[in-house]
C-alpha cells in the first residue's frame, strides 16, 4: 500500500552508529520477603531496589506472596517490570522456597520458562529475547538459570550440590551455543575446589562458563581430590579462622572478604561465606560480543571488603557503601545481593537531511513486496546493500551494466519481515543509506 505522504523531494537518510546500553543484573536470596515482613525490611528492600535499579533480578527463597510483593516494590520505583513464574518445588513439594526472575519489559521479552527437576530443589530456566533488536531476522537470546543448591558443609551436601549442577549441565546441552547464559543464585558453595563449582564452569563441549572475577575467585587446590571430584571435609574443612586449611576455602578467608555474601549480621557469625553467585557463559566475557560483562562491576552489594566475621554495620566496615546502605542490607536479608553490569551494543540511527543523486526512490518507500529505485549511471556495476536496524547486511543486489541516466532497478524484498530497513551503496564515498519500511 502506497502512502504518498511519505514521498518527499529530499530523502531522510540515516548513518549507522553503535550505542552501548548498560544492563544491571542482580541475584538475591530474599528469605521469603512478603507483605507481612517488618517495616525495617520493607524500607530496606525499597532502598536496595531503588539504589541498584536492576534490569534483571534473580531471586531465591521466594515465598508464596513474595513475587507480587517485590513486583509492586519495583514498579513503584519505575513502572517497567514484569515477573516470571515461581514454580513449586518438584522434588520436594514441602519446601516452599521458590526462585523466579523480575525483568525490565522494555529490554527483555520472556519467551519460555520451565522448572528443571533436580535433587533438593528445582533449577529454573528462563529464556529471554532482547526487544531492541530485529527479533525476526537477528534475535539475540539470554538463557537465565536460577538455582538454590543444597546448604551446609560436609561431603554428603557437597555431592548433593554437584548432583543439582548436573541438571544444569544436562539443560545446557540443549541450548544453542550462540546464546548468552547466566547461572545465578544461592549456590551454597564453600570453595572453588567443590565439584559443583568446577563442573558448572566446565559446562559442555560447546558452552563453557566463567566466574566473572576469574582467578581472583580461586582458592588453593586441595591436595587430595577423589575420583568423583569430592574430598575429605573432615581433613580439610577449617575449624577456625586461624586454621591452616583456610587457604583451601572461601569461608573465613580474608583474601576473599570482598566477595563474602553471608551473613551480614553478627548474630549469625558475620560475613564469612561466599554463597551467592552470578556465573556467565564465555561469550559474555568477550568485550566484542553484543552483550558483555563490564569489568570490575561484579560486587557483593553492601560489602566494603573489610568486614570479615563482622556485622556489616560495624563502624570499622567503612568504604564506598555508606552506613545507610549497610544498615539496609543488614535488615533486608541474611544474604547480600550480588550485582554485575553488562553492556549491550546495538545500532542506533541518527537521522539527518541529505539529498542523494545516485539513488532515489521511484516508488513509495513503504512496501510489502518490492521497491523501485532510480539509479544514476555513476554507480552502474556497483553493489547495493540492505541492512536491518542492527546494522547487519541481510541482502545484496548487483546493479547491472546499463547505459543512460537514471535507470530504474526493481528490488524484491517480499521475503523480509515487517520493520525498518536501509539501502546503501557498497562504496567508500556513497555510504549514506535510504530508509524503507516493510509493512
Amino acid at each position: 500500500m502506497k502512502k504518498t505522504l511519505l514521498l518527499v523531494a529530499v530523502m531522510f537518510v540515516t548513518a549507522f552508529v553503535f550505542s552501548q546500553e548498560t544492563i544491571k543484573a542482580m541475584t538475591y536470596n530474599v528469605v521469603k520477603f512478603a507483605p507481612s515482613s517488618s517495616t525495617d525490611r520493607q524500607l530496606a528492600h525499597e532502598y536496595i531496589y531503588n539504589d541498584i535499579k536492576p534490569d534483571l533480578l534473580m531471586v531465591q527463597e521466594a515465598g508464596i506472596n513474595t513475587p507480587d510483593h517485590i513486583l509492586g516494590k519495583l514498579n513503584t520505583i519505575e513502572n517497567k517490570y514484569l515477573r516470571t513464574t515461581r514454580f513449586n518445588n518438584i522434588s520436594n513439594p514441602s519446601d516452599d522456597n521458590g526462585q523466579l526472575v523480575f525483568y525490565n519489559k522494555n529490554i527483555f521479552e520472556l519467551v519460555e520458562e520451565k522448572a528443571l527437576a533436580a535433587s533438593t530443589r528445582n533449577i529454573n530456566q528462563y529464556t529471554f529475547r532482547f526487544k531492541k533488536l530485529d527479533i525476526n531476522e537477528n534475535p539475540v537470546y539470554l538463557e537465565v538459570f536460577v538455582a538454590h543448591l543444597k546448604s551446609s558443609d560436609g561431603r554428603t551436601n557437597s555431592i548433593e550440590r554437584n548432583n543439582q549442577i548436573s541438571t544444569f549441565i544436562q539443560a545446557l546441552n540443549t541450548v544453542d551455543q550462540s546464546r548468552y547464559i547466566i547461572l545465578a543464585g544461592d549456590l551454597n558453595l564453600y570453595t572453588s575446589n567443590e565439584a559443583a563449582y568446577i563442573n558448572a564452569l566446565n559446562g559442555t563441549a560447546s558452552i563453557k562458563m566463567k566466574d566473572p572475577i576469574g582467578n581472583a575467585a580461586l582458592c588453593e587446590t586441595i591436595p587430595v581430590i577423589d575420583a568423583d571430584g569430592s574430598f575429605s571435609w573432615s581433613t580439610y574443612f577449617p575449624t577456625s579462622p586461624t586454621s591452616e586449611n583456610i587457604k583451601y576455602f572461601w569461608r573465613d578467608n580474608i583474601n576473599f572478604s570482598s566477595i563474602h555474601t553471608q551473613n551480614p549480621r553478627i548474630s549469625s557469625g558475620g560475613l564469612d561465606d561466599r554463597f551467592d553467585f552470578i556465573l556467565v557463559s564465555e561469550n559474555l566475557m568477550n568485550e566484542n560480543s553484543n552483550l558483555s560483562y563490564i569489568p570490575n562491576t561484579y560486587l557483593a552489594y553492601g560489602n566494603n571488603g573489610n568486614c570479615l566475621n563482622k556485622d556489616v554495620t560495624d563502624a570499622s566496615c567503612t568504604g564506598s557503601y555508606s552506613a545507610v546502605t549497610r544498615q539496609h542490607v543488614n535488615y533486608a536479608s541474611d544474604h547480600l545481593p550480588v550485582v554485575m553490569d553488562f553492556q549491550f551494543k546495538s545500532s542506533t540511527l541518527s537521522t539527518y537531511n541529505y539529498s542523494i543523486s545516485s539513488i532515489s526512490f521511484a516508488s513509495s518507500n513503504v512496501t510489502n513486496s518490492s521497491i523501485l529505485l532510480n539509479i544514476n549511471e555513476r554507480i552502474l556495476n556497483s553493489e547495493l546493500l540492505i541492512y536491518n536496524q542492527l546494522g547487519q547486511v541481510i541482502k545484496s543486489v548487483l546493479i547491472g551494466n546499463q547505459t543512460g541516466l537514471n535507470k530504474q532497478l526493481n528490488i524484491d524484498v517480499s521475503n523480509l519481515h515487517s520493520g525498518v530497513y536501509f539501502i546503501t551503496i557498497k562504496s567508500n564515498n556513497l555510504a549514506k543509506p535510504l530508509k524503507f519500511i516493510m509493512n
